[in-house]
């Protein structure tokens, strides 16, 4: 919203963004008039007597609406919508919303009346700089204007500007400035010297100035004037201030000075804040991020807006409307001005919206937020409680990289996630003093003044101050007072929005409750406006209709709401639906339930989806329980929790298999056979029992009986794969289809890597496979190949070519934001850092990409994370590395471990600390060679072998069975762990067994491999 100023000290200017706007003559009285009106506005008749002068034309009731049109275009620039958030009808009346700090002539008298209760409460140093910088402002108020509105306020303006002077002239006074307290009232007497206040005033800055003498002669020489030129006797006042100064009364006695007041520096625009917003200041300059915490209404939106008034650069958004996936991230980006052409914002924009649907929005989002919220601007948000989970898990991202946040909540109300790994500073935002509410009492209506029974029932809450001096509402009843005035339209508005609590689009709300009542809501500050949403103006107003009408009555709203044909997201109705649902039926439940769950998932936020999804298994009939749980089956898939999702496509496959939908039992299988996580028995027998009764009926096309077989061979045993294998190719070569192709492609390598055969033998095959994916344009399957790619070129250990296919799978991350491909390249980051020496550098990248990656299911991360630590304390610890085998290779895990890595890294160690015999290493070695082939066959052998040269065990046997791997990188299965070159190793067995011809050949080999793949560190190692 534009930055609005407008003048009326000393003429009617306009200013907005801070640049001065050209207005002509009849609108700038038109202007001033509304300005003039207040909140109670101007009446109609009124607006026209005064802009023609008393004599208006026949058209002039056209011709104001004009004229009215075109105010609001200056007061709100490029708005693109009907309605006016300034300007508003009223029964027979117009009016103008400004806010305190939006009109020169409210921020004046709200200084002055908050400097006169500072006066009243005895902080006269606070006093002198409110009323100081109040007086700096004025100037003769609505200069060159006439009429019966205008002359109205300008008498109250001049009225309070002078009892603002009187009060700067009494608080220096009391602060022990009598000098400067008698300047200030000799220039007010010349005004008027009838004024006995001040004549009281003038006289005791005089004895506390100049003494007995001088205030005396001031004294009588006043009673002299009254006696002669008005024929008066002094009052009761006089006299006791006569006999006051006779008699030196302590009370009279001069104020002790503690130190000049420094003027032109008033306190914040905040009562009672000044200290907390200081410590907020000091938090964000140490790079803490801060929550506001408290009651609504207790005043933490004036804080962030003060906050954002500072010299920081700030943003500031409200996330009481984000209620829709990334809905908070794409305000921040709204209102931030360098991500207003970023094309990535338009896409989230229509992503959000469900017209748009990028590979990964959640990679588009964290972009988004990383090129545009930078360390170098705060991030304010409030209502924080509301916020979306996927932004704030974006803005937990922000914070962790230094990004400075301050986040306002009411308490016990939690947002949808934490805010980051940095646990954010907590400030508690108290009520205020019974002082600091009077003196916000005087701020807001000056002269307004609140008794004790008042004090008590607002109980420091600033918003109850802002009812209880606003005489057209109070405290008792909010809600009715809130409605009663209202027009029938406005009224329903208001109820039906208090109902649905979360603010609407602001299009929604004009066409459905229509303009006018939009605008005179919006004026009438019962509504506000948040971005393109319209809602309540405060939680507490939303409370207080919703109290007004009574839960049967919202009951039925909501019931509307969700009967009609209203254009509201489901996901905006969650909060109505949870507070009122109990009054519904579940079939009107559950299909609110399935469409928020399907705009939760189009919006990206797959962990929302899965509670309303259940919900709309729960409650809906078989039909709408079948679709919400297949689309719940898919949100678990992508949030990582795969058992639980093939938990959920169970008794849905059995459900289309019962129906005979062949084709949607083909797809259910294919997405719970493709999740990460591992295929236990029963789940393997899930999948062959569906798919062997679909190839059986043979209903399906070639390609789904392809998929069908594929997912079958992806889950099977070790033991089964190679028939699998065999049934898949020739399933594939009927197929004779690209997809096909690359599916034969896959399945050979898939054989190859589980047999453990060298990978120079499949390369050939994930290269053609990785071309044909990319033919297809099947973004998924290309980067599973070039995953399987990366395997083999690192197995083989030719660094620059894995290089050239790294740095493809991170230009498909970045372009196409696809999440697997991101992931993938991080992991393998980590394992180049290894492969350096760089173990700490490289645990620090390998937590983060475990943590980053929740919807990667935590089996699989904490696999890879543990078999990156063992490289680590490999290159490290040995004893630490023992320590941790040890418990593998005699715990309950063991049965788990399908070869023998942890037992021959185990030994190994021992070797290597003189634990282990010649004996206990050479009956290691002898289990290894005969052990069955597997997919890390590579990695005990060579451990084996490492073993074998710390026990200086000659190991022929080994070298020989190791000896096909001799131009290998030794991987740990996939390549995100690697343990050096093959080569190093044999050279080492070469050695032992006195074979210094082929142990330097090894070692030469070793070297150039160690320089190929970037591994100083295995280069400096002598067993390899």
């Amino acid at each position: 919203m534009a930055a609005l100023q407008v003048r009326v000290l000393g003429g009617i200017a306009l200013d907005v963004d801070q640049e001065p706007v050209r207005l002509p003559p009849r609108l700038t009285l038109l202007l001033g008039l509304l300005t003039a009106g207040g909140d109670g506005g101007v009446e109609f008749d009124v607006l026209l007597e005064q802009l023609y002068a008393g004599n208006p034309p026949p058209t002039a009731d056209a011709a104001i609406r004009v004229h009215l049109a075109k105010l609001r275009d200056a007061l709100e620039p490029g708005r693109d919508r009907a309605v006016s958030t300034r300007v508003a009808r009223m029964p027979q009346r117009w009016r103008l919303r400004l806010e305190e700090d939006e009109c020169d002539a409210r921020l004046f008298a709200a200084e002055a009346g908050q400097g006169r209760a500072l006066l009243r409460q005895g902080a006269p140093g606070e006093a002198v700089s409110m009323l100081r910088s109040a007086l700096d402002r004025w100037a003769e108020p609505y200069a060159g204007m006439e009429g019966d509105v205008v002359d109205a306020e300008r008498t109250v303006l001049t009225r309070l500007h002078r009892q603002a002077a009187h009060d700067l002239a009494a608080a220096h006074l009391a602060d022990g400035d009598p000098e400067t307290a008698l300047a200030v009232a000799d220039g007010l007497q010349r005004e008027d010297p009838w004024d006995e206040d001040l004549v009281l005033l003038r006289i005791r800055a005089t004895y506390a100035g100049a003494g007995q003498e001088r205030a005396l002669a001031l004294l009588r020489a006043h009673l002299a004037d009254l006696d002669t030129e008005l024929g008066l006797d002094p009052s009761p006042r006089l006299l006791d201030a006569e006999q006051a100064v006779l008699r030196h009364d302590p009370a009279w006695a001069p104020a002790i000075r503690a130190a000049p007041t420094v003027v032109g520096a008033p306190p914040s625009r905040l009562v009672g804040r000044d200290r907390l917003l200081g410590d907020v200041r000091r938090h964000l300059d140490s790079g803490q991020p801060v929550l506001l915490r408290g009651e609504g209404g207790i005043g933490k939106t004036a804080i962030l807006q003060e906050l954002h008034r500072g010299p920081e650069r700030t943003v500031l958004v409200s996330a009481a409307a984000a209620s829709t996936p990334y809905s908070l991230l794409l305000e921040l980006l709204a209102a931030h001005p360098t991500a207003a052409q970023d094309p990535d914002r338009q896409l989230l924009r229509e992503s959000v919206a469900g017209t748009a649907i990028p590979d990964d929005l959640e990679l588009v989002a964290e972009d988004l937020a990383e090129r545009h919220l930078t360390p170098e601007t705060v991030l304010l948000v409030d209502d924080a409680e509301a916020a979306d989970a996927p932004s704030v898990r974006v803005l937990g991202l922000l914070a962790a990289r230094g990004v400075r946040l301050v986040v306002a909540r009411r308490p016990g109300r939690e947002p949808p996630g934490p805010w980051g790994a940095r646990t954010p500073v907590t400030i508690d935002v108290g009520p205020l003093t019974p002082d600091e509410t009077r003196q916000l009492a005087a701020r807001l209506r000056p002269g307004a003044e609140l008794d004790d029974d008042q004090i008590r029932v607002i109980g420091g809450v600033p918003l109850l101050v802002e009812y209880a001096v606003e005489p057209a509402l109070g405290l008792d009843a909010l809600g009715e007072r809130l409605l009663d005035p209202l027009e029938d339209s406005a009224r329903a508005g208001a109820s039906m929005l208090a109902v649905v609590g979360t603010p609407i689009a602001l299009e929604t709300a004009s066409r459905l409750l229509g303009g006018d009542a939009v605008e005179d809501l919006l004026v009438a500050r019962v509504l506000r406006v948040q971005g393109d949403h319209v809602g309540m103006a405060h939680p507490y107003l939303t409370s207080a209709v919703r109290e007004s009408l009574g839960r049967l009555a919202c009951t039925e709203i909501l019931r509307e709401v969700l009967d009609s044909e209203w254009e509201i997201p489901a996901l905006l109705l969650t909060d109505a639906v949870e507070t009122f649902g109990a009054g519904l039926p579940d079939a009107l439940v559950a299909r609110w339930a399935l469409a928020a769950g399907r705009e939760s998932i189009a919006g990206g936020d797959w962990e929302g989806a899965d509670p309303l999804l259940a919900r709309a298994a729960d409650l809906g009939d078989p039909t709408l329980a079948q679709a919400a749980e297949q689309e719940r089956a898919r949100a678990l898939m992508r949030t990582g929790r795969v058992v639980d999702a093939r938990e959920v496509l169970v008794p849905v496959m059995r459900r289309l298999r019962a129906e005979e939908r062949d084709a949607e039992l083909a797809a259910c299988l294919d997405e719970y056979a493709g999740g990460p996580a591992r295929i236990d028995g029963g789940e393997m027998h899930v999948v062959e029992r569906h798919a062997r009764w679909l190839l059986d009926r043979d209903e399906l096309d070639p390609d789904t009986r392809v998929r069908v077989l594929d997912a079958l061979t992806r889950t099977a045993p070790v033991s089964s794969l190679d028939t699998l294998t065999e049934e898949l190719l020739a399933e594939c070569a009927r197929a004779s289809s690209p997809f096909s192709q690359v599916c034969a492609l896959e399945a050979r390598w898939r054989r190859s890597h589980y047999a453990g055969e060298v990978p120079t033998r499949r390369a050939k095959e994930s290269q053609e496979a990785v071309w044909l994916a990319e033919q297809l344009g099947d973004i998924d399957l290309q980067v599973r190949m070039i995953r399987h790619l990366l395997d083999d070129l690192l197995a083989m250990g030719w660094g620059s070519e894995a290089a050239e296919q790294l740095d493809r799978l991170d230009e498909i991350s970045r372009q196409r934001r696809h999440a697997h491909a991101r992931w993938w390249h991080q992991l393998l980051g980590v394992d180049a850092l290894l492969r350096r020496g760089e173990a700490d550098a490289a645990m620090l990248a390998a937590q983060e990409v475990h943590d980053q990656w929740p919807r990667v299911p935590a089996l699989l991360r904490e696999n890879f994370l543990m078999t990156q630590q063992f490289v680590a304390l490999y290159l490290t610890d040995h004893e630490l590395l023992a320590a941790s085998l040890r418990d593998v290779v005699t715990g309950p895990e063991s049965l788990w471990v399908p070869d023998l890595v942890p037992e021959m890294a185990l030994l190994m160690v021992d070797a290597q600390a003189g634990r282990a015999s010649a004996d206990d290493v050479r009956a290691g070695i002898d289990r290894v060679v005969a052990a069955p082939h597997g997919w890390r066959r590579i990695a005990e052998l060579a451990l084996a072998g490492r073993a074998a040269v710390a026990a200086g065990v000659a190991a022929p046997e080994l070298r020989r069975t190791l000896l096909p791997y001799e131009r290998c990188w030794v991987t740990l299965g996939p390549a995100v762990a690697t343990l050096g070159p093959a080569a190093g190793v044999l050279s080492a067995l070469a050695e032992l067994e006195g074979d210094h011809r082929e142990a330097a050949r090894w070692g030469e080999q070793a070297r150039q491999q160690c320089d190929a793949m970037d591994a100083p560190w295995w280069a400096d190692t002598r067993d390899g």
